[in-house]
């Protein structure tokens, strides 16, 4: 088509119709698209311990001084019972060296714990681990057959340790992270343990990817958006997917939920659907410190344990409630609109009319769209310590979606490989 013929075939309003529509665009996606991102970003800090000391002194000096009788007190001033005791549910593999893990367990200011290392290398490795690691107060190791099949081997460590376990409030978690500091354990388990109307308190693990080559910049991306998008669902009282490597639920729940027995058919499912059903907005609390955020470092191994893990999230999260995905979805959909609009609206005028205005008015909406787009993502990944990427961001975005269907296309084989009747590898 003759550029200069448009002005003869396309109605003088074109341009700024595709110019509204990618300002429209533009404003959802920086209005709401990226919502997750700021939630997550500004998701509450825990109070420190001095906080807390000076509220009991205060309270406690305040009740002193004016005492009440049993008739007179209200059920919320009636004396809190103790918190409850705390078991610490830790997978290990058969590879995994405890030493270091089990040194900043014991460092922790928490003292009220046990700790149960389920290890999956059968009986006489965990006997060796045991008579190694003997001395420290209140741990204790037990194991999983080795010769268990069709079985996730992940679930039944977990079902073995919570079945073992005396505290009201577990914790989970797995032997290959690194503890950022001493107060993780109280941290991540204050809103179970210190309200009795929290039952689960979800967590973030980072994932490496320094091993990953020149994928990192990519995977690091994904990570903080999949993350923004349960972690933001959950502040805004929509949870429904945890971290399977620091998640603190009440005890009772995994017994009257029957445990992973909905997706015993499954190798996952135990921290996105289980959590699925005993998660509500009134129950659940997200715990988002630099105290409390854990690190899982692969090595070698790293891109394929990441794939990995992206194919059975992909697969179980068909089973999961539609809201962040749709969200997600048309969030995506609102940049490649202000992208395409503001373009469109642009060349249109441009060659159809001379008119330099459209093209001017797309190329501000996109700079104000994409300064968002970057400032949100870079304040998220601060909060969740992952890398602050720069200007990949924008482009990451716009490809986003694209990848997703060619890694589904690419990995459509493997997803036989979450079902149970399946060896992982």
């Amino acid at each position: 088509m003759d550029f200069n013929s448009i002005s003869d075939t396309l109605p003088v309003w074109t341009p700024w119709v595709l110019t509204a529509a990618a300002f429209l665009a533009a404003l959802w996606a920086t209005a709401w698209g990226l919502r997750p991102l700021r939630v997550t970003a500004s998701a509450p800090e825990p109070e420190s311990d001095s906080d807390s000391d000076s509220d009991s002194s205060s309270d406690s000096q305040t009740s002193s001084d004016t005492p009440a009788s049993s008739d007179e007190l209200n059920p919320s001033d009636e004396p809190t019972s103790p918190a409850p005791f705390l078991s610490v549910i830790v997978y290990a593999s058969g590879g995994d060296d405890l030493t270091d893990f089990l040194d900043s367990l014991e460092e922790q200011d928490m003292t009220d714990r046990e700790i149960i290392v389920v290890n999956d290398a059968g009986q006489e490795a965990t006997a060796a681990l045991a008579e190694r690691h003997a001395g420290r107060g209140n741990l204790y190791f037990t194991f999983m057959p080795v010769e268990s099949r069709n079985v996730s081997r992940l679930k039944l460590a977990y079902t073995l340790g919570i079945k073992a376990a005396r505290g009201e409030a577990v914790l989970l978690t797995t032997a290959d992270c690194r503890i950022p500091s001493r107060q993780w354990l109280s941290q991540i388990s204050a809103p179970v343990r210190e309200s009795e109307f929290t039952d689960v308190a979800l967590g973030y693990c980072r994932f490496d990817c320094r091993g990953m080559g020149v994928r990192r910049w990519w995977c690091e991306y994904e990570d903080v958006m999949t993350a923004c998008q349960w972690i933001g669902s959950a502040l805004e009282g929509y949870p429904y997917r945890g971290d399977r490597h620091n998640l603190a639920f009440r005890r009772r729940l995994f017994f009257e939920h029957d445990g992973y027995s909905a997706t015993n058919h499954l190798h996952t499912g135990d921290d996105d659907l289980f959590i699925a059903s005993i998660a509500e907005a009134g129950n659940t609390k997200v715990v988002l410190s630099a105290g409390s955020i854990l690190e899982r470092e692969c090595g070698a191994d790293s891109l394929r344990v990441w794939t990995d893990r992206k194919i059975r999230y992909r697969f179980t999260s068909k089973w999961l409630p539609r809201r962040a995905f749709r969200f997600a979805a048309c969030a995506r959909l609102m940049q490649w609109v202000a992208l395409l609009g503001a373009v469109g609206g642009g060349v249109a005028a441009w060659c159809g009319w001379h008119s330099p205005w459209e093209g001017l008015a797309g190329v501000i909406i996109l700079a104000g769209l994409w300064a968002a787009d970057i400032t949100a993502y870079r304040r998220a990944a601060a909060r969740l310590g992952s890398v602050r990427l720069w200007w990949s961001v924008v482009p990451f975005m716009l490809w986003q979606p694209l990848a997703g269907v060619l890694f589904n296309l690419n990995h459509r084989g493997d997803r036989i490989r979450n079902f149970t009747w399946q060896k992982l590898r």
